[in-house]
């Protein structure tokens, strides 16, 4: 028999192949507004995650599959503390305190999750990654659709242009990346995948340009989805 939590986790999974919001920002809107553990989440919470996920696309949409109701839970933040010795132990291995509290005060700021890796910690530097900047893009009722074009030049090298479409603007953000410009050869991102790497450096920038994120973006120097 199927449970509670997979039935869950299958309805945000349909609700992201509609919308497009990935599935890891509807858990952290669950684990913030209602509970973390999917065995307890409630159709009234799915209900209203369904709204707010559509008000950030701003479109309009079916409601979830029903399941069974369970009862709720009041919401259990995770206090400053726990979340420095969390990051600590998984994230950020090697940071230092103050750097830390500066990745703290960074999430806070533009309504990151450290522990998604919204951010990451690089060779002491921080960065943005793609999945961190299309998290605030969601979030902010503001995203208007993401175009991208990748053809290679004379030299075989891919180029890549991402524009990025806000609702309240007319006109698109629009960044164009050169895979012989932005390429770390000694990666293993960008020796196995260039045209996938090129692409999410030049969404990336036009990311952090379209919503004001003054942070260098993590792709930009080969991260491949864990903390180097």
């Amino acid at each position: 028999m199927t449970s509670r939590g997979q039935r869950v986790r299958d309805a945000l999974q349909r609700l992201s192949a509609q919308t497009g919001v990935p599935v890891d920002d509807m858990l952290l809107w669950l684990e913030q507004h209602a509970t973390s553990d999917l065995d307890r989440v409630t159709n009234e919470q799915l209900e209203e995650l369904r709204r707010t996920v559509l008000a950030w696309v701003g479109g309009n949409g079916t409601s979830l599959k029903p399941v069974a109701v369970s009862p709720s839970v009041p919401v259990v933040p995770i206090d400053k503390e726990r979340l420095r010795d969390m990051l600590r132990a998984l994230i950020l291995r090697d940071a230092t305190p103050e750097q830390i509290e500066l990745v703290i005060a960074i999430c806070e700021k533009y309504g990151f999750d450290p522990l998604l890796r919204h951010i990451v910690l690089i060779s002491g530097q921080i960065y943005v990654t793609r999945d961190g900047l299309l998290h605030l893009a969601h979030a902010s009722g503001q995203l208007d659709g993401i175009e991208v074009e990748a053809e290679r030049d004379a030299d075989g090298k891919w180029v890549a242009t991402a524009r990025v479409y806000r609702k309240d603007m007319q006109r698109p953000f629009v960044y164009s990346a050169h895979q012989a410009e932005h390429e770390v050869p000694s990666s293993k991102a960008w020796q196995k995948a260039p045209r996938a790497m090129t692409i999410k450096c030049a969404e990336v920038m036009a990311l952090r340009r379209a919503f004001a994120v003054a942070l260098a973006g993590a792709e930009e120097i080969g991260y491949e989805g864990e903390q180097e």
